[in-house]
């Protein structure tokens, strides 16, 4: 299933033996798919640089941009790039940037080394947080010790809320972590972390809370298990049944609340990678975002893809 034909790789300014490049550069190589290595230098903040270097903020923003360029230029001739690359600098925000060039570079996915974020800048939102909300298309955010070859891929399926973004979405979902399975030679796990969110409140109205809370949750799992039943039939499906097989999908359906028990699972499994999906609804963020996706982002030890519904629509307005 080749999926991606246009990606864009965020440089870091140390990229020696970076194990996040070398995968943007076979996924592009498998999917024969065009690769952009961007490179975004922050903006001058302060006259102070103007004066001390005594150069105007121009001159030097416009030193820096063919600096960089000359630093990718090197790079691409330093490793096997069997692909078509362009590089892009850009100065600005990182998150902003990168999404302005999806919007007018048509890039169907963005891979970018994953920040080890402090509780600050998990407050007050960092760039890979803004750019799992915000950008358009998947955002794959690589851990930096990550080994290079997968082996344990984790796809975190969804059904609570909208009906009508969650079946399409999950579908999407579990084709790309199909995809990325087979491309890795790794093993694939379905996991479902479900709730019966009203059951304590229900029990306080019964003769027998507990038995109460029983039966709720033991209707949420049917129903959880009947969804990734039909969602794994539709994958039969679409893979056909030799490379269904093949693939031997392992089924995970449990109870809780989703980032611990998504980062337990994680953990248990040795997962490489999770691919989640993220949906935003009247301005707020929903499915694996906001609070959620802050604390399993901090507590997962593994990469991690986000994948936008069909048609999703970013807030950020360009000039």
């Amino acid at each position: 299933m080749k999926r991606f034909k246009n990606i864009v790789y965020i440089v870091k300014d140390d990229l020696q033996d970076s194990a996040s490049l070398a995968r943007a550069v076979l996924l592009a190589k498998n999917n024969q798919a065009n690769l952009t290595l961007l490179k975004i230098q922050p903006k001058l903040s302060s006259s102070v640089y103007s004066e001390i270097l005594g150069a105007s903020k121009e001159d030097i923003e416009r030193a820096v941009l063919e600096r960089s360029e000359e630093s990718l230029t090197q790079l691409i001739d330093s490793i096997d790039l069997p692909t078509t690359v362009t590089c892009i600098v850009k100065i600005g925000k990182t998150y902003e940037e990168t999404i302005r060039l999806v919007q007018t570079h048509q890039f169907d996915l963005v891979i970018k080394e994953a920040q080890n974020l402090t509780w600050i800048e998990r407050f007050f939102s960092s760039d890979d947080i803004n750019l799992l909300r915000l950008c358009p298309t998947p955002v794959w955010l690589i851990k930096a010790n990550t080994q290079h070859e997968y082996k344990n891929i984790i796809a975190a399926v969804s059904f609570d809320g909208d009906d009508t973004v969650y079946p399409a979405l999950n579908n999407t979902l579990i084709k790309l972590a199909s995809s990325m399975t087979l491309l890795e030679s790794a093993s694939l796990h379905v996991a479902n972390v479900y709730d019966a969110a009203n059951a304590g409140f229900i029990g306080l109205w019964a003769e027998d809370p507990d038995e109460v809370a029983n039966q709720l949750y033991s209707a949420e799992f049917s129903i959880s298990n009947d969804k990734v039943t039909a969602l794994l039939a539709d994958l039969k499906q679409a893979l056909g049944e030799q490379t269904y097989s093949y693939l031997a999908a392992k089924t995970h359906l449990i109870q809780g609340e989703p980032a611990q028990e998504l980062a337990k699972l994680a953990k248990i499994v040795e997962a490489d990678l999770v691919v989640i999906g993220t949906t935003a609804k009247e301005g707020v963020v929903g499915a694996l975002l906001g609070n959620t996706v802050e604390t399993l982002l901090s507590q997962l030890d593994c990469s991690v893809l986000a994948v936008k519904p069909d048609g999703f629509v970013t807030p950020l307005v360009f000039n």
